[in-house]
């Protein structure tokens, strides 16, 4: 905005500009617009509240009462006015901030919808909520304060519902009842990045009337070390052990050269977390945009993806001596968040990972458009396993030979036969590979499977969670990604969730980004 000087009221400088001054000076721009018959030559021409006209000009007095104006820009037509949440009722439009000088010498900012952004347009980032099936989609945006509170207020009811089942659910219940207990809380708040800090803080200053409160948020969102440091020895926490299996497979693996990530989120059964699954889309100020398949109060994800076509999805590992375990690194899915927000390539994220302090024992499968990696990363050593023939595949145990010694050993036989199954159906020469026509509906199938690969028996029709399959080790998402085409599909929000349907998203539409029309969001069959 131009620096603002004294300037008569806008009605009584378009009557100076319209009927004043000499008679032989130029036609003012006002008067040039209604000469020409323009659709609008002023606010007032669209009616109240919701048009602008688009027709931009600067007037000012100079100090001998007489009025110059410079030249006018714009379409002179009525624009919509964008509505609260930065949505356009035409999809095909842009909200955008624009500021607008229409006969005065200082501007107006507005939000509208435009087809094509001007130099000086500021896109406006979409803050909402909408219900797709059995997923709610959230935009947040804004500083990490900011999106805490928008999540505060657009989740209000699921986080009363939250607050009460940690008030009931066994394990829940006694997860934040040991946390406080052992110290954990202060331990997440001394360790915790200051921009999950701010978001907590805002989130329980909207929610905080349900009894949502930053304590709460906190030990939700150190989850991955919560978990570790009650889970050994503390009989209570022994059943959340958790399970997760993982492929990225590329080039000539697919049936089509694509990168494609799939991945299995396998926990304990909470009702809470099955009941609300949320899509969140954040737009952080002066970071990257990226999505979070979650629910309520999941701050920092087990599994994502930005727009750079960067994804990034956790899997806990079981440590050999737990006395490894520090008090003085990262939480990795705090780091996971991290990484989504600030880096646009595999290894961009390899390269935060390696150089942060770890607290526990992790896999992270990372793929982008270029193909995919894990990092095996602990408090004692890290690697990184590269895709062999276009594939990796990950479960809850260590495969590298630097980090193999410092694991579980032998693995839970949940993730040793997961691992053995995947390894049966993905790689090149596997006895039972769908090596070659990796699609994301054949990658569905493989997290589907309900073979034992130990004895080729099968899990029965809806068994949640017998440790046998892939498809039976207490699934609480399903997630598939194609990086390049910022496409995802997610089964949740019922048990089993093998059983649910892969719903699909398009992080392009819900960025409403251009030139990945050719990738629509449909379901999988």
């Amino acid at each position: 905005m131009r620096p603002r000087s004294p300037a008569l009221p806008l009605g009584l400088l378009l009557a100076l500009v319209a009927c004043g001054g000499d008679p032989a000076a130029e036609p003012s721009p006002y008067e040039v617009c209604k000469a020409d018959g323009a659709e609008c030559c002023a606010d007032t021409d669209c009616g109240e509240g919701s048009h602008i006209c688009d027709f931009n000009y600067i007037c000012s007095v100079m100090g001998d009462h007489s009025v110059e104006c410079g030249g006018w820009s714009g379409s002179r037509t009525c624009l919509d006015v964008c509505a609260l949440d930065g949505t356009c009722a035409d999809a095909a439009l842009t909200c955008v901030e624009r500021e607008q000088f229409q006969g005065g010498d200082y501007g107006q900012t507005y939000r509208v919808c435009v087809a094509e952004p001007l130099d000086g347009d500021r896109p406006v980032a979409r803050v909402g909520r909408e219900q797709r099936g059995v997923h709610t989609v959230v935009w947040l945006a804004g500083s990490p304060y900011e999106m805490g509170q928008q999540q505060g207020r657009l989740l209000h009811d699921e986080l009363a519902g939250g607050v009460t089942a940690i008030g009931t659910d066994p394990l829940l219940k006694g997860m934040f009842a040991l946390s406080r207990a052992k110290g954990l809380v202060d331990l997440a708040r001394s360790r915790s990045y200051p921009e999950i800090l701010d978001e907590c803080r805002g989130l329980s200053d909207t929610a905080g009337d349900v009894g949502w409160t930053e304590e709460m948020c906190l030990v939700l969102n150190f989850g991955d070390v919560v978990q570790e440091f009650l889970e050994y020895g503390v009989p209570e926490a022994a059943a959340a052990n958790g399970g997760c299996s993982q492929a990225i497979v590329s080039g000539a693996a697919t049936a089509d050269g694509r990168v494609y990530h799939a991945r299995t989120l396998d926990w304990f059964k909470i009702d809470f977390v099955v009941e609300h699954p949320v899509v969140f889309v954040r737009q952080p100020t002066d970071k990257i945009a990226h999505v979070v398949i979650g629910f309520p109060g999941n701050l920092s994800p087990y599994q994502g993806m930005n727009a750079e076509g960067l994804v990034l999805a956790s899997n806990q590992v079981d440590p050999l001596d737990v006395t490894k375990d520090k008090t003085t690194g990262r939480s990795h899915v705090q780091l996971l968040a991290k990484a989504l927000a600030e880096t646009s390539t595999v290894a961009e994220a390899r390269a935060l990972f390696l150089a942060e302090p770890d607290m526990t024992f992790e896999a992270i499968a990372a793929s982008d458009p270029r193909g995919g990696e894990v990092f095996e990363v602990s408090p004692f050593t890290d690697a990184v396993r590269t895709q062999q023939d276009g594939v990796v595949v990950v479960t809850n145990h260590f495969l590298a030979p630097e980090t193999d010694a410092v694991d579980q050993d032998p693995p839970s036989e949940g993730s040793r036969r997961r691992l053995t199954r995947l390894q049966q159906l993905v790689p090149k020469d596997a006895p039972e590979t769908r090596y070659g026509t990796f699609t994301p509906a054949v990658l569905a199938e493989v997290l589907r499977d309900r073979v034992n690969p130990d004895d080729g028996t099968f899990s029965a029709e809806g068994v949640i969670d017998d440790g046998n399959s892939l498809a039976t080790n207490g699934a609480l998402y399903q997630v598939i990604f194609d990086p390049a085409g910022l496409r995802f599909w997610v089964a949740a929000g019922a048990l089993p969730v093998p059983d649910q349907p892969l719903t699909g998203f398009s992080l392009a539409e819900l960025l409403e980004l251009k030139g990945y029309e050719q990738f629509p969001a449909t379901d999988l069959p």
